[in-house]
């Protein structure tokens, strides 16, 4: 019997238990599965977030991490103006000349849902840590704008905040990329995309569990999380059916960012991967962090076996979250200094 078999007959691991009981609020709110509804309805779903906010408030505790400050900027895009909102740090010790290094965030929800509002701890968690700013680009989504939309707009606003830096107090030589699922793939492929352009490199990458192989039908990953909260893999193809206009577009870099040539991922900036363990992605995150070190490219992998997917924004909630979140913040810090 097939690996892929075997992982099929494995029900998916329990979460440990502060995730459990932010999962278990989640089911207290009797949303349909995303994937029988539309997208518009699906966007109107309560989220993981909502949960993590319920738990923290019957718990007696704040439901927001508070930053030194938040305001936004309009960026020009390909396809209009990018909204970006930015974080900046309650300490900011990283200043160079008045000026913070900073992190071009890209949220999650397979191209299709979600928004700023609901990677808002990501980015909050991010900045206190690094002692960066965090620059979270709501990018065009599906399957109003289907893929290249959201690559295009993700390279463009990198390419506004690296030029318009002083513009919000960061250095245009000290900047990061980092995203979580769909923002992950998002992430490298700017990382790829500008050093096909021949321009300056971001100078780490976070990939919170990376989207980062639309071909693939099936994996043990996959199986063995077939029927996982929060992402399962009904879910996986529900967001393929809308983020492409042509099935044959998954196989190009800027979409299965895995499908890029090695020589294409030569040179690119360290990388660190978070993977869940209870998650249909995690194999082709770990295959993707396996062929950038087949490229040179140095590589980090913490792995989390009893969480699952959309943990990483948990940190109030979720001390493994937290702890997440301290180790990704420390690499930044260090490629940041």
């Amino acid at each position: 019997m097939s690996l892929i078999a075997l992982a099929a007959l494995t029900l998916a691991k329990p979460p440990e238990p502060n995730l459990g009981r932010v999962l278990k609020e989640l089911g207290t709110f009797n949303a349909p599965p995303i994937e029988s509804v539309e997208p518009r309805i699906a966007r109107e779903s309560p989220t993981v977030a909502d949960a993590a906010a319920s738990v923290l408030s019957k718990m007696g505790k704040p439901t927001v991490e508070q930053v030194g400050d938040v305001f936004h900027r309009i960026a020009p895009g390909p396809g209009g103006p990018i909204l970006i909102r930015f974080y900046k740090p309650k300490m900011a010790a990283n200043a160079k000349g008045g000026k913070l290094p900073f992190i071009t965030y890209f949220h999650g929800g397979g191209f299709v849902i979600a928004n700023l509002d609901t990677y808002d701890a990501s980015c909050r968690g991010l900045a206190n840590k690094t002692g960066a700013i965090v620059a979270s680009v709501a990018y065009r989504q599906a399957p109003e704008h289907k893929y290249p939309a959201a690559p295009d707009d993700a390279y463009a606003a990198t390419k506004w905040l690296v030029a318009n830096a002083g513009s919000f107090g960061g250095d245009g030589k000290r900047f990061a990329v980092a995203g979580e699922s769909a923002g992950g793939n998002l992430a490298t492929v700017v990382s790829i995309w500008m050093k096909k352009e021949g321009l300056p490199l971001p100078k780490h990458q976070l990939l919170v569990y990376p989207v980062t192989d639309w071909v693939r039908p099936t994996d043990k990953s996959i199986e063995a999380n077939a029927k996982a909260k929060p992402l399962n893999k009904a879910m996986l193809g529900w967001f393929k059916k809308f983020y492409f206009a042509e099935p044959a577009q998954a196989n190009e870099w800027k979409a299965s960012p895995i499908k890029a040539s090695v020589e294409d991922l030569r040179g690119l900036p360290a990388a660190t991967f978070i993977q869940a363990g209870i998650d249909p992605l995690m194999q082709q995150g770990l295959d993707y962090a396996a062929k950038l070190k087949s490229a040179g490219v140095k590589t980090t992998i913490l792995r989390y076996p009893d969480q699952t997917h959309e943990f990483f924004g948990l940190a109030g909630p979720v001390p493994k979250a937290a702890d997440a979140q301290k180790k990704a913040a420390a690499g930044l810090k260090m490629a940041l200094r």
